[in-house]
């Protein structure tokens, strides 16, 4: 029997070798192909549904971004989580350890994850905790972040404008030249603003945010129908 040329030798060995090798990366597309979307948690996500037991409790504009190196959190520009993380890869099993928050007493959470959607499970004092994240690129803004600034009144013959600090300090300037300060505060999980004034002989005051803030901020006082504030932002201070 005529053995072979080299050439054709060589010929068979390149069709054998591109055959395996096809073979192996059918082998680890299935092995390993669905799960490694699934372990992909690094970057930055933004919490857009928690819901615990029969009661959703979503936050403002909460956030959390992965790395190699930990994790770090908050809401909108303001950070207050950090700390490491263990992630397991086999059974999709995620605990935090927030090194400025309190020890969770909690066990690890089950995690799905599907390209920029990803979900958190898990049992809190007997009841089912569920927690729906989504990719971003870029941190949120909360309500907070967008009050902050000069507000001129639109529609009050007394108030000329109110400026809220980043420090939650407010100033309000009255046509008459008199002014008002106070600490101001944005509530954590509804459309509502607070002013408490220095001044002990002046009542807090609260409203719901009808529209806004951006461009304009419409507010009405809770305690008050119909009485309405309406402001438009300015860029620097009205004179």
């Amino acid at each position: 029997m005529e053995k072979p040329s080299l050439k054709g030798r060589n010929q068979y060995l390149k069709i054998y070798m591109r055959r395996i090798n096809l073979y192996l990366a059918v082998l680890i597309g299935l092995v390993a192909g669905p799960s490694l979307s699934a372990q992909n948690i690094l970057g930055l996500w933004q919490v857009t549904k928690v819901q615990v037991g029969a009661k959703e409790k979503t936050p403002q504009e909460k956030w959390i971004r992965f790395s190699e190196q930990g994790f770090e959190g908050g809401n909108g520009l303001l950070q207050n989580g950090a700390g490491t993380y263990q992630w397991d890869r086999e059974n999709l099993k995620l605990s935090l350890d927030d090194t400025l928050g309190f020890k969770d007493p909690n066990g690890a959470f089950a995690v799905e994850v599907l390209d920029s959607i990803m979900r958190w499970t898990r049992i809190e004092e007997g009841m089912q905790v569920r927690v729906d994240l989504k990719r971003i690129q870029n941190l949120p803004l909360r309500l907070a972040d967008k009050l902050v600034g000069v507000w001129e009144a639109d529609n009050q013959d007394s108030l000329a404008y109110i400026f809220f600090r980043w420090d939650r300090v407010y100033i309000a300037v009255y046509k008459d030249g008199d002014r008002e300060s106070g600490l101001w505060y944005a509530h954590a999980h509804r459309p509502e603003l607070s002013l408490h004034p220095w001044d002990k002989n002046k009542e807090s005051r609260h409203y719901v945010i009808i529209a806004g803030p951006w461009e304009s901020l419409h507010l009405e006082a809770r305690d008050q129908i119909g009485h309405n504030w309406v402001f438009s932002r300015r860029r620097s201070f009205p004179n």
